[in-house]
């Protein structure tokens, strides 16, 4: 290093989990290490995130014995593996896991052929290094992998060929420990009319598993009312409903209150909770200064906490959740298995019922499969069984045998894509009128969805919105009459959350936004206060979860197949409830059928009895 680093960076780096990468170069002064140049120019090239560069470069500058260049890069590998989802780096699967990140397409390199044909073959080398000599690169650097009581940044189990981050193993012994005291069983309660409710009496922890149309929420409904005409263990107010974002969470009282209203119990309803809180605000998690006012020490006021869209929660937020809970508290976890897991580390609520159909399994007497689906459109859920199974065919006949409600089709040029986008919405090429009241205007963005896999690219999001914009706003102006748009990242002062989508409305010459705020309500927020936002008539498959709509247009454009596994595939199409058209070639669907998605942990070897924790 040139300079030696600050206490708050040393501090930092030390801490050295995924959540303590960031901010790294700001709280170092701007102060950045000399970089070997070869290996910052390949791992950029690469698109690995400049934390990981720069920390794994501190820590082979201050730590590192024997070969520089490996180790880097086999620090980058454990680094890269955490940034992608993992809680572990399975070394056993070295070979498999470099494909992910440490290779390169000719269509994604700037430079000449001679050039990429060069870094491919740096590639090659870093990769056979890599793959032979890892076990020599941890034996010389007993400074950076030790064992489980120790203080080194990166845990080794050697019988195993797995390396933590020490804080991910910290963290999932300690969400396993959780595990353990939640799930054992606290009566013995015969409902044999009603599964749900005899395990939710009978246990602190109740996971309710199922896909689209299996009636989860019906199911969540009568289970409330039931233990409110019970008065078995519930009292009025300490009844938490919680998701993962905004919009998870008003889609949750949405669908309760569609219940209560298609079939009213006055005498119980007054009782049941009519708010849904985001797990930060559930768990009153401060912004600024990360802390999280509900912990071991001071406990959720709850008698049931139920979580809802569970697969879309990371480890360190369920680990939150667990140690946040009363010792007479009971969680109820709702989800689908099959959906896209967490955008950051763990997939716990898959690793959760991964197998828990066995009688051997930890959580076998806490879960509850829902599989029989109430939809009238039989065919999406035919598809998205055939997605699951990664059967090009059969999905393929699903739709050619379908009704008009499911259509697959080659891409169009884009212009005609963005006009069929604009034809699908039904909004025409003028502004959607100033006399149209917003619950119309948010039918139309409600009813409809456009998904695609990527943010980038000419069939990405941001491109898309910017066309569709300007088409729709030919005088090219901020905001418009009738935009839509998405919150991009939490803003507490303003109660709008990641994932809120909103409309803007035009009152003489001011602009504002509308936000639903419950069943026919809005919230009206002047549009010069929203901070982090985007124009949203398409929107990511991971923003879509917690949403469904009536109408998805679904588009896999080539490239992207590369990114893409059965999870993203099958959470599109089963965002439709009715119609679904897929944009894709064979060859690009095939591609995104062969993979799916794998995240390293110990959850499921511990909870099917192979591991201690």
């Amino acid at each position: 290093m040139n300079q030696p680093l600050g206490p708050a960076l040393l501090s930092c780096i030390r801490q050295n989990g995924k959540y303590e990468f960031l901010g790294l170069k700001e709280r170092s002064g701007g102060m950045r290490p000399t970089y070997a140049f070869e290996f910052q120019s390949i791992a950029r090239t690469l698109s690995l995130p400049w934390h990981h560069i720069y920390y794994a470069e501190y820590l082979a500058e201050k730590e590192g014995r024997g070969d520089r260049e490996i180790l880097l890069w086999f620090l980058m590998h454990i680094l890269y593996q955490s940034g992608a989802g993992h809680l572990r780096t399975d070394l056993s699967q070295i070979g498999k896991d470099l494909d992910s990140w440490c290779r390169l397409e000719r269509d994604f390199f700037p430079g000449s052929d001679e050039e990429f044909s060069d870094l491919i073959g740096e590639l090659a080398e870093i990769r056979g290094d890599l793959e032979g000599t890892w076990g020599e690169v941890i034996g010389r650097n007993p400074s950076l992998f030790g064992g489980v009581e120790g203080v080194t940044p990166f845990i080794y189990q050697a019988e195993r060929q797995i390396v933590y981050l020490r804080n991910f193993f910290k963290m999932e012994r300690k969400m396993l420990i959780s595990l353990d005291r939640l799930s054992e069983p606290r009566g013995a309660v015969a409902f044999p009319e009603n599964e749900l409710l005899e395990k939710i009496l009978n246990h602190r922890l109740v996971i309710l598993s199922g896909g689209p149309g299996t009636g989860k929420t019906t199911m969540v409904t009568a289970l409330l009312r039931s233990l409110i005409l019970l008065d078995r263990g519930v009292k009025k107010g300490r009844i938490f409903l919680a998701a993962p974002t905004g919009r998870a969470a008003n889609r949750m009282i949405e669908s309760m209150e569609g219940q209560l209203k298609a079939d009213p119990m006055d005498s119980v309803d007054d009782k049941m909770p009519r708010k849904a809180y985001t797990l930060h605000k559930l768990l009153r998690i401060n912004r600024e200064t990360r802390g999280v006012y509900y912990n071991r020490e001071r406990s959720i006021p709850a008698d049931l906490v139920v979580l809802d869209e569970a697969s879309m929660v990371d480890a360190r937020m369920m680990s939150l959740l667990f140690e946040a809970l009363a010792p007479d508290t009971t969680l109820l976890l709702v989800g689908d298995r099959d959906q896209l897991p967490s955008v950051d580390a763990g997939a716990v609520f898959g690793d959760f019922v991964a197998g828990a159909e066995k009688l051997s399994h930890k959580l076998h007497k806490n879960t509850l499969f829902l599989t029989k689906s109430w939809r009238s459109s039989s065919g999406i859920i035919e598809a998205s069984r055939a997605v699951l199974a990664g059967d090009r065919s059969a999905v393929e006949r699903v739709f050619h045998q379908s009704d008009d409600s499911l259509n697959l089709e080659e891409f169009p040029d884009r212009n005609a894509l963005v006009d069929r986008i604009i034809e699908t919405y039904g909004i025409g090429k003028g502004e959607i009128s100033r006399g149209a009241s917003p619950e119309d205007i948010f039918g139309i963005y409600e009813r409809t969805a456009v998904l695609t896999p990527v943010r980038r690219g000419p069939f990405g999001v941001e491109s898309l919105n910017r066309s569709i914009s300007r088409t729709l706003n030919s005088r090219d102006r901020h905001f418009y009459h009738g935009q839509p748009l998405m919150i991009l990242s939490n803003d507490y002062n303003l109660s709008l959350f990641n994932g809120d989508r909103g409309v803007i409305m035009r009152d003489g010459a001011e602009y504002y936004a509308l936000f639903r705020d419950g069943a026919g309500s809005f919230r009206r927020i002047p549009a010069g206060k929203l901070n982090s936002w985007e124009t949203a008539y398409c929107q990511t498959v991971h923003k879509s979860q917690g949403s469904e709509f009536e109408n998805v247009l679904f588009l896999i454009p080539e490239g992207s197949e590369r990114l893409l596994t059965r999870e993203i595939v099958y959470t599109g199409i089963t965002r439709a409830k009715k119609g679904l058209t897929l944009f894709s070639s064979g060859e690009v669907l095939a591609g995104a059928l062969s993979r799916h998605v794998v995240r390293h942990s110990g959850i499921r070897e511990y909870l099917g009895g192979k591991n201690g924790i």
